[in-house]
Formats: C-alpha cells, sequence, structure tokens
C-alpha cells in the first residue's frame, strides 16, 4: 500500500517566506498573518495563521512567534479495502518560537515548537499508520535575499517528527514591475510512507503596501508514478 502524504505538511512553510516584499512594507509592521489553500487531484488543504515580531518591527532581528493551523482532504488507493480507496481528513496545528536575522537584502528565519496532527479515515487501514493524533515536534526555517532590487530568491524548509514529515521550497524571481513578483518553484515533501515533488510558476502581487496575493500552479509526481497538476493561493496581510 502506498500512502499518499496529504498537503499538511505544506502549513509550515508555504505561508511562512515574507510578504511578496521583504524590507521596504514591513519598516512599520511587526505581524503578518496568513492564509491560502492548496488543490490537486488527489488532495485539497487550506491553513491561516499569524507571524509576529515580539520585540519589535519585521525589519528588525529579533525573537518571533509563528502560529498555525490548517483542514484538508485526501484519497490514496490501498489493495487492504474492500472498495480500494480510501478518503482521509487531517487536521494540524502548531506554534513555533525562534529569532529572525534581518540585513539589507536578506532575511533568515529559523524556529522551533510543538505540533499536533490528527487523520480520520474513512475505511480502517491496518497499513495506515496516520490515523488518529500524533504529537510532536517542529523544525522551521525560510530565506528570502535580493541580490539586486529586480530579483528574489527565496527557500524554505520544515521537518516535523509527529508523522516524520518533511517539506522544501525553493523560488527564485524577477520583479518586471515594483509591485509584481513571479518565477520558477521546486518543491517536494513527503514522509515515511509517500513522496510528491512538484516544478511550477508563482506569482505574487502587491495590491496595495499591506496586502499581498500569491498564486502558483503546475506539474506534479508522486508515489506509483503518479503526475498531475497541483494549485495554490495566499494572502499575506501585514498589521
Amino acid at each position: 500500500m502506498r500512502c499518499f502524504l496529504p498537503l499538511a505538511a505544506v502549513l509550515v512553510v508555504t505561508v511562512t517566506a515574507p510578504a511578496c516584499h521583504a524590507g521596504d512594507h514591513e519598516q512599520d509592521h511587526r505581524i503578518l498573518f496568513f492564509s491560502g489553500g492548496d488543490i490537486s487531484h488527489i488532495s485539497s488543504f487550506s491553513w491561516v495563521g499569524a507571524d509576529a515580531a515580539l520585540l519589535d518591527k519585521r525589519s528588525v532581528s529579533g525573537p518571533v512567534l509563528r502560529i498555525g493551523g490548517g483542514v484538508g482532504r485526501y484519497t490514496y488507493k490501498t489493495e487492504e479495502v474492500e472498495d480500494g480507496e480510501v478518503a482521509g481528513l487531517v487536521t494540524q496545528g502548531e506554534a513555533m518560537l525562534g529569532w529572525r536575522w534581518v540585513r539589507p537584502g536578506l532575511t533568515l528565519t529559523a524556529l522551533a515548537g510543538p505540533q499536533v496532527v490528527n487523520h480520520i479515515l474513512s475505511e480502517d487501514d491496518p497499513d495506515n499508520h496516520d490515523e488518529g493524533t500524533h504529537l510532536g515536534a517542529v523544525f522551521a526555517g525560510d530565506l528570502w535575499w535580493e541580490p539586486r532590487p529586480d530579483m528574489v530568491v527565496a527557500a524554505a524548509g520544515n521537518y516535523g517528527t509527529a508523522r516524520h514529515t518533511y517539506y522544501a521550497r525553493v523560488f527564485g524571481g524577477m520583479r518586471p514591475w515594483s509591485w509584481l513578483l513571479a518565477g520558477p518553484e521546486l518543491v517536494a515533501f513527503g514522509n515515511r510512507q509517500s513522496d510528491q515533488q512538484r516544478l511550477g510558476l508563482s506569482v505574487s502581487a502587491n495590491v496595495t503596501g499591506t496586502l499581498c496575493l500569491k498564486l502558483s500552479g503546475g506539474g506534479l509526481h508522486g508515489n506509483g508514478n503518479r503526475t498531475g497538476v497541483y494549485g495554490t493561493f495566499g494572502v499575506d496581510r501585514l498589521w
């Protein structure tokens, strides 16, 4: 049996990169609220959370608190059940403390904290050990680098011990206009039972100085040579 990982692992990282344009728009703000969703032919997931600078503004190095939660659905095929397919409902939450280092054109963040993950299956699958509630720790980090004003390189990753999940994303983009950022993204995530790789295009736009919209999509490849497409959307709001 191959259990196709739901997008719970995406929660921590997809939303943790800084707002569309780190730097100028964050000078007078301490909190980044985020929300979004991800959909493919085998799963869907939505999330909400906040990233807060604890002692000063986001443009200054210092301690940070990041909390988030989400819910999603997924399906996978298995010979262990009569109908040959199982549907799952997953909920997840985490709260992390860490430190953000801010330098001109460069932001690094490292965090860690507790994590809880719960899976409910439509059928009793003896080979699926994800079912039930699992507690653990999650470790996360992200990078935002602007080697020049019209170029951005971003990377993010996390590892959760609750179900030994991992997630990694690398993005490189250009700004054809000051309010628009676009470029390719490479994503990989999985656990001990499955993995998935993605290659797509990510676009983000500053609607206002504090509101950012993000869209991405492309192709995916997972266990069992399953291929398809995915789409992700997000909304960031500085406060």
